[in-house]
């Protein structure tokens, strides 16, 4: 039996491998499904399958009719293509209407070197092939197979009844974590990954229910892969030399891979710099990567795979190829034509959203999604076959339908990284009081640098972040906000005859965002008081300085704290409180999310057709390549760019470069720049 290349898109090129030490832990019966028909009453057929197999960085789709990306297409590892077991499911080519079922365990599969396939014998229902030619004149059918089918897909087809069209939208579904009881993991099982036709295979039977009798045993059975009765007058030719042969079939999951993109190793990015008297670019502070997360793994997806015009159900073509202009169409397809504003469990494991008991609003919890620590992943020994990237994990199907405005973060498969600020060097150095005093608190994890934050945010200062410069704790924000306003002299305010400040800049960015429309007041500049009180002017209430001192004079009050922190936010300051990580303990830490990237159209802000998917048997290869900014706080209200359900997946914001490449398995590579 030949399986196809997941996605031909890619090549077949995984070498279908058969363990047959594994056989008798799914050793199902050789014979029609238990619900159709008698053990012995039967006819054989035998079958070839194609696994998949194979043949760049920019995940676009090609149009050749397979579903191929530009990147190529990868092998696949040996536990990703064997088949233990194969359900064989016959149909009326005309719509796809149940005729009979069969399957075969791993022992009756023999290898076929030189197409990395097998050959299957199966034994179908005989009364039920009679009863498709009382009721059907033609005798073409679609041949559907599954590879290590789940025993939910085995009790459908045992029931399903004959001539009944609706089989095909059969949906797997997948509890995993969360509480949840799990269900059809297997689907990713080492060794027994889901497989199903990547196209509709199309075959001959014989004319006559008679002409059965000649293919009665395993030995003569009726071949669907090759020419049976060859030179007499009931030849039929089902062999590829007239484009049919085996059949081809894919995974029906993704995966994940991952590797370290960093400039500096140790997945770890310059972020922070300050210019020197040379005007070069000198690092002050970092971002270490230290754990990845997955959002959104959906729950449910076709056994079957479909396309659409619109990834719609209607007028969708099943096992039809994704092209670069249309969809595929998923189970959700319906409910994610609309916003999606609640319900986020009903449709993902992991869901990057939810409501907290007693709100009313969706919000994130990172505590809700699935994390892995950088180490472990680039630490295990599963490479890929360039060795290159480590796989981290096998995900489901996830699309969208159009308009493309519906590529939302409530709806997309999300990427998590969690980030760390650490000082380079030269912050320890730096005759900047703010810089060097922050370096000297986070430390280097050396003895001459150790590390005394406690990780406790009543302990530790805040940091505040602002057009891409850090400043510990209020104070130090406030001091270069004044900074930015005031003429200095020898770093002292340069005053009038009367005492005034001369030359106030109330316009800086800066200064608004901490000041507001209003003047600065009372403020202490080293050991003098200055009062900035012009006539007709007065401090800003709604200001986050003013907010913040009014939250100050009574730090036990909720209401105060809340809108201290609406108002810094509101001016686009992010706000980093410490806390503690189980692997790099005490720091500052932060979330960059990377919306997962299927056919980029490289047109930043401009959402293209399934730009952000997640499609069965593509293989997504990541790699944070460049990190430009810090990432978004963990506690939502200090995110000034809080994401919300209708967040856009397509965004001018750049926080991450990410390498994303899908593979026989498809390949898609995916460079990530946050």
């Amino acid at each position: 039996m030949n399986l196809k290349s997941l996605c031909k898109a890619m090549l077949l090129c995984g070498a279908l491998s058969f363990m047959a030490a594994c056989s008798n832990e799914i050793d199902a019966p050789d014979t029609p499904n238990k619900g159709h028909g008698q053990a012995g009453d039967g006819v054989y057929m035998a079958l070839d399958i194609t696994l998949p197999s194979s043949n760049g960085s920019r995940s676009e789709t090609t149009d050749n009719g397979y579903g191929e990306s530009t990147n190529g297409t990868e092998l696949g590892q040996d536990e990703e293509n064997n088949v233990q077991q194969v359900l064989i499911v016959l149909a009326r080519y005309s719509d796809n209407a149940f005729i009979s079922s069969g399957v075969v365990s791993s022992s009756k599969l023999t290898p076929i070197t030189n197409i990395n396939g097998y050959k299957s014998v199966a034994k179908i229902d005989k009364t039920e092939i009679s009863e498709f030619y009382n009721k059907s004149n033609s005798r073409e059918v679609s041949v559907f197979v599954f590879c290590n089918p789940t025993k939910e897909l085995l009790d459908i087809v045992d029931t399903t009844p004959l001539l009944d069209t609706e089989w095909t939208n059969s949906i797997c579904e997948l509890n995993v974590g969360n509480g949840q009881t799990e269900k059809n993991t297997s689907i990713w099982a080492d060794n027994s990954f889901l497989m199903s036709n990547s196209e509709i295979a199309q075959r001959t039977l014989p004319a006559t229910m008679e002409e059965w009798t000649k293919y009665n045993t395993e030995a003569t059975a009726f071949d669907l892969s090759g020419v049976n009765s060859s030179g007499s007058d009931t030849e039929i030719d089902n062999s590829s030399t007239r484009g049919r042969g085996s059949v081809k079939v894919e995974r029906a999951v993704a995966r994940f891979d991952f590797k370290d993109g960093s400039e500096l190793g140790n997945n770890t990015y310059n972020v922070i710099y300050t210019v020197d008297d040379a005007h070069n670019q000198i690092p002050l502070f970092n971002v270490q990567l230290s754990r990845i997360g997955l959002a959104n793994l959906n729950k449910k997806f076709y056994y079957l795979p479909r396309v659409s015009e619109n990834g719609q159900n209607t007028g969708a073509k099943l096992c039809g190829a994704e092209i670069s202009t249309n969809y595929v169409v998923s189970p959700n397809a319906a409910a994610f034509d609309k916003p999606v504003t609640s319900g986020f469990d009903t449709y993902f494991n992991y869901p990057f959203f939810t409501i907290p008991e007693g709100a009313t609003e969706p919000t994130y919890n990172y505590n809700e999604w699935y994390f892995n620590n950088i180490s472990d992943v680039l630490g295990s020994k599963k490479n890929d076959k360039s060795k290159e990237y480590k796989i981290w994990r096998y995900i489901t199907e996830n699309t969208v339908p159009a308009q493309n405005t519906n590529q939302t973060m409530s709806r997309t498969t999300m990427i998590i990284f969690k980030g760390k600020l650490v000082p380079d060097a030269a912050a320890f150095e730096s005759t900047d009081e703010n810089t060097k005093t922050l370096a000297e608190r986070m430390g280097d994890g050396t003895d001459a640098h150790p590390c005394t934050l406690t990780g406790n945010p009543d302990k530790d200062p805040a940091i505040y972040y602002f057009n891409n410069s850090i400043y510990f704790g209020w104070d130090n924000l406030r001091k270069a906000a004044i900074a930015s306003a005031i003429e200095l002299k020898d770093n002292v305010p340069v005053v009038d005859e009367n005492g005034q400040l001369v030359n106030v800049r109330r316009s800086t960015s800066l200064y608004l965002a901490v000041f507001g429309d209003g003047c600065m007041g009372e403020f202490t500049w080293g050991t003098k008081t200055y009062n900035d009180s012009p006539e007709g002017m007065s401090v800003d209430e709604n200001s986050a300085n003013y907010l913040y001192e009014a939250w100050l004079a009574n730090d036990t009050d909720e209401k105060a704290y809340m809108a201290m922190k609406n108002a810094i936010t509101s001016q686009l300051i992010t706000i980093y409180e410490s806390s503690v990580d189980p692997v790099l303990g005490a720091g500052y830490y932060f979330y960059y999310y990377y919306k997962n990237r299927h056919n980029d159209n490289l047109d930043n802000g401009t959402m293209g057709t399934m730009e952000f998917a997640t499609v069965r048997n593509n293989v997504y290869k990541l790699a944070v390549t460049k990190i430009g900014a810090l990432g978004h706080p963990r506690i939502p209200e200090n995110d000034p760019d809080k994401p919300t359900p209708d967040t856009p997946d397509e965004s001018d914001d750049i926080y991450i470069t990410v390498t994303c490449r899908v593979l026989p398995w498809i390949v898609r590579v995916n460079n990530i720049v946050f």
